[in-house]
């Protein structure tokens, strides 16, 4: 994925819920983790974070990425590390 299009897909459309910049310290809603804190999760691997994008969640709005976009995503989050 290209993190550079990652940060640019964050900034508009998930930055709503989330801090997406790294050391962001503003939090717009208090149960969205930062992308930072995503980012450190060992956890967080790329196959799980494909996996959360394409599952529905109770505090998240409905959003449909395509797989390029996904790729982005998880690109820029793990640049956070």
């Amino acid at each position: 994925g290209d993190i550079d299009r990652g940060h640019a897909l964050a900034r508009r459309v998930c930055v709503e819920c989330h801090r997406v910049e790294k050391g962001q310290k503003s939090r717009r809603r208090s149960h969205a983790k930062s992308f930072q804190e995503i980012a450190n999760d060992p956890a967080r691997t790329a196959l799980s974070l494909r996996v959360f994008f394409r599952t529905p969640h109770h505090n998240m709005p409905d959003f449909l990425i395509t797989e390029a976009e996904a790729d982005d995503l998880i690109a820029y989050i793990h640049s956070l590390k």
